[in-house]
């Protein structure tokens, strides 16, 4: 039984042994396979890896903490090659062939100027990202990335230098500009619009153009306002206004402003308003000034003229004695011409008050049929004096006709008509047809 015992021990103790060789095996076979998929996995990751890298635009290059170079991108070796470097760069030290990048500055992206190489006459612009990192042995590597911004630069240059011509320009022409941003309710203004408007430059106001514009003079604001929102509302293409703008305690400007809508929402609202002002309180004075100056010298001519003219009449009629024949003709051609001139100064003094906005129309009711065969008389001698004729047609359709008009407004451009017609005709005549259309009274 002793020896049953000791063999069924033993029995036991084998299979024990078996089966813990069978769990180690499959243990070992198992953690043999991890290792070849995470084998796999890893090489995988690595040539992912370096097919991004290799194919990256940017140059990257990868040195250690020495400066040594340990590998480098295609598009590193072109730019090395580019640089003037004809061969495989890895074992070299970056510092021999970018010695403008710093590999011992802190880590982050920095700009450097290299100087041009062979066969190029401009230096370039390098921007340049380092990073530090460790490997698994805990050695210290570092990795350049570098970007070629010398034509972004050279653009960015050349709009600052652009910006600055405009502000200089605007500055010395002394106009305003102002940006409006509808959706956010804030505006961005020039320094010059500061300071036409007297508005000093505060951080903490978000809308300097809005602010401003609240001092504009209680008799303006409304008119303002309405020409705003007619071109936000897109009834107009731009808002002109002219206002007067309080700039001091008791202080008012007048000023002249531009503007246009340049973003509207796919609704048709209003997002951005860019637009200028300008202070015209001196040219509106100057304009004042010329205003009186030819009135007052219109009047001081007008006054003699209608004199002369009025006393050559009388004597052309016979007031002062009769006159030969040649006399009269001399002061029928003296007459002619002075009644010009007046006319010439009733012109310049419309034009001088259209430009300012102070033209009247006095309308009242008259017979034109006297007005028009005064006017036609008045040129028949100039008109014979070219060897031209000078006739009316259909002046009978005018009897008992009376019209609702500005008479001396009327004989004005009746005047320029004909005289025009005189002046420009070289032979036949002129011929002025009267016609009237009784259905709506108007004389054509």
């Amino acid at each position: 039984e002793r020896l049953l015992a000791s063999a069924a021990f033993r029995n036991t103790i084998t299979a024990l042994i078996l089966i813990i060789q069978s769990v180690i095996l499959k243990r070992n076979l198992t953690i043999n396979q991890t290792v070849a998929d995470k084998t796999r996995e890893l090489e995988t990751q690595h040539q992912e890896k370096r097919s991004i890298l290799e194919n990256a635009m940017l140059p990257i290059i990868s040195v250690r903490q020495s400066g040594e170079i340990l590998h480098l991108n295609d598009a590193a070796r072109q730019h090395l090659i580019a640089a003037g470097h004809r061969k495989d760069a890895t074992g070299d030290f970056v510092q021999d062939l970018l010695p403008e990048v710093d590999i011992h500055r802190a880590d982050g992206g920095v700009k450097v100027v290299v100087p041009p190489h062979k066969g190029t006459t401009e230096p370039r612009t390098l921007e340049v990202e380092k990073n530090t990192w460790l490997t698994a042995d805990a050695e210290t590597r570092i990795t350049l990335m570098l970007r070629d911004i010398t034509d972004s630069e050279r653009r960015t240059l050349k709009i600052a230098e652009t910006e600055q011509r405009w502000s200089l320009a605007l500055s010395s022409a002394h106009i305003g500009v102002f940006d409006i941003d509808l959706e956010n309710d804030t505006s961005v203004v020039s320094d010059t619009w500061r300071d036409i408007m007297h508005h000093p430059a505060d951080p903490a106001c978000q809308n300097p153009y809005y602010d401003k514009m609240q001092h504009v003079h209680p008799d303006d604001a409304a008119v303002v306002k309405k020409i705003e929102l007619a071109c936000l509302n897109g009834m107009t293409d731009r808002a002109e206004a002219r206002f007067r703008i309080r700039v001091g305690q008791d202080n008012w400007r007048w000023i002249k402003s531009d503007a246009v809508v340049v973003e509207r929402a796919k609704n048709g609202r209003a997002l951005r308003m860019l637009g200028i002002q300008i202070d015209i309180t001196e040219s509106n004075k100057l304009e004042q000034m010329k205003h009186d100056f030819v009135a007052t010298v219109s009047h001081e001519l007008r006054t003699p003229l209608t004199s002369i003219a009025g006393s050559l009449g009388l004597i052309n009629g016979g007031a002062a004695g009769e006159v030969s024949p040649k006399v009269g003709r001399l002061i029928e051609i003296a007459h002619s011409n002075a009644a010009r001139l007046v006319r010439l100064i009733n012109d310049i003094l419309d034009f001088s008050r259209i430009e300012a906005g102070r033209m009247e129309i006095d309308q009242s009711y008259f017979a034109p049929e006297p007005l028009l065969q005064n006017c036609v008389g008045t040129f028949r001698y100039l008109a014979r004096e070219k060897g031209l004729y000078l006739e009316m047609e259909g002046a009978e359709a005018l009897a008992g006709l009376e019209i609702r008009s500005d008479a001396t407004r009327l004989r004005q451009i009746l005047s320029n008509l004909i005289s025009n017609a005189v002046k420009f005709t070289e032979s036949g005549g002129i011929r002025v047809r009267v016609d009237v259309r009784h259905d709506e009274r108007h004389m054509l």
